[in-house]
């Protein structure tokens, strides 16, 4: 049927475009900001006086499990998140790194 209808109309298409609901370049900042929290997060874990904030993942969550839950919390927020802008979240999660860069300062990790 639909086929039929292409051949009898030639100007109607297929083709399906999906608007990107945020700027490429905060989803590209998003998952930046994300990756550096697992990787300072996890770089802090290793020294044994300094534990996971986060109730919901454990005081010492291994690496795999710090990544699984940046995949799932980070894709609910990009398709629940109800703003134009990953505003919010990139300032939460840029205010998070931050503290584990200076959580590592401090305890002689880094720099």
């Amino acid at each position: 049927m639909i086929a039929s209808r292409l051949k009898e109309n030639p100007k109607l298409s297929l083709s399906i475009q999906f608007k990107e609901k945020y700027p490429q370049k905060e989803l590209y900042y998003f998952w930046a900001i994300n990756a550096l929290d697992v990787w300072t997060t996890n770089r802090g874990l290793k020294d044994p006086n300094i534990y996971e904030a986060n109730p919901i993942i454990g005081k010492d969550p291994h690496l795999d499990r710090l990544i699984l839950f940046k995949l799932v919390w980070g894709n609910l927020i990009i398709h629940t998140y109800e703003k134009d802008d990953l505003l919010l979240p990139n300032t939460l999660i840029t205010m998070a790194v931050i503290n584990n860069f200076i959580v590592l300062e401090d305890n002689g990790l880094i720099f």
